[in-house]
């Protein structure tokens, strides 16, 4: 699969994934493009299914567009800004002026092809067949489903999981579309939701944990254990939002810059042992080799197709790209590299 992904950062997530269908859809969640948000109504819609062998256009296509209609009542961004004939027909057809035929059929014209042939596309490149989701049949107007689609999809928890996922990453991007944003990500630390500030308004960017989740694949920033949502939070499988390097030294070493501590360049999911346990981090600097695991992960960021998570973490870090991301976080992290260094206890 790696070896169809132009983009070395993409390759390089991949590289570091099992490569499981779990890790091929969220790859495609995080690194597809958001010029259009047919992928998050995609991934829903083919989620939401149960395991078959085939599905029709007709079939794929009533359940894709509600998801759109649904997400265009909210913000009504769904296509390109300029306003694509879809677009004008949601339009009409949340102002009661278009029949939900007359709007289908629009949709009909287009999103086959757009929506189909454009998923598994990351990374300057596409994912190989062996690991996609489903196959393109346009002479029978149908897609064929993988066994890896099918996994998915027998699995509640983790069918669960990715829907909410790709909805949390979805309203993110609909929030960098509103007013042609480019949001501040904070952190709420009692809530624990992503937000941003437009003018006097304070502004849901949802939950941290969906929107942070993929690019852990799942587990723990530092120890690696698998990370549940649906456990209570006295389970040690609970993903705790933890800041890398601690508020309070942030603070103390920069007091004068807007580097904002709880902005998302900051933020990583763990374990409850590794966040709060007897042997937890707490307030500790970790090792320099959790420091370079969130550069890593913040240089993902920067990857991302017109996304707000990308530009969150330029704005927090004053950079223009890549290489700004890496020199900038070594400035920040250099303060600390004479601080005791915490590591998780492996059992």
């Amino acid at each position: 699969m790696i070896d169809e992904i132009k983009d070395s950062v993409v390759a390089d997530y991949l590289h570091k994934s099992e490569q499981t269908p779990v890790d091929v859809t969220r790859s495609i969640l995080v690194f597809g493009k958001n010029s259009a948000t047919y992928k998050f109504a995609l991934s829903k819609t083919l989620l939401e299914m149960a395991p078959v062998s085939e599905a029709s256009y007709a079939e794929i296509g009533e359940i894709f567009l509600r998801h759109l209609v649904e997400h265009h009542k909210i913000c009504p961004h769904q296509n390109k800004r300029d306003g694509t004939d879809l677009s004008k027909a949601m339009d009409k057809y949340v102002a009661n002026n278009l029949s939900w035929n007359e709007v289908f059929g629009v949709a009909e014209k287009s999103i086959y092809n757009n929506v189909f042939d454009a998923f598994h596309n990351i990374g300057g490149g596409s994912i190989d067949k062996r690991c996609s989701l489903f196959e393109h049949d346009k002479l029978r107007k149908k897609i064929v489903l993988t066994d890896n689609l099918n996994l998915l999809q027998s699995n509640d928890t983790v069918k669960a999981d990715l829907l909410s996922e790709s909805e949390a990453r979805w309203r993110v991007v609909e929030e960098a579309w509103r007013g042609n944003l480019s949001p501040l990500m904070l952190l709420d630390e009692r809530e624990k939701l992503f937000f941003t500030t437009v003018g006097d308004h304070r502004v849901n960017l949802r939950s941290a944990v969906p929107t942070l989740m993929p690019y852990q694949f799942g587990a723990c920033f530092y120890c690696g254990c698998a990370l549940k949502e649906s456990v209570s939070s006295h389970d040690d499988e609970f993903p705790d939002v933890d800041h890398v390097l601690p508020i309070s030294l942030l603070v103390r070493e920069f007091p004068t810059e807007a580097l904002n501590p709880n902005g998302v360049w900051n933020l990583v999911l763990a374990c409850r042992r590794c966040n709060r346990g007897t042997d937890g981090k707490g307030g500790s600097i970790p090792h320099a080799r959790y420091f370079e695991r969130l550069l890593a992960r913040n240089i993902y960021f920067t990857k991302e197709h017109k996304h707000a998570m990308k530009y969150s973490v330029l704005k927090s870090l004053g950079a223009r790209n890549h290489v700004d991301v890496k020199q900038r976080m070594q400035e920040i992290y250099k303060p600390f590299s004479f601080f005791y260094k915490w590591s998780p206890r492996i059992s």
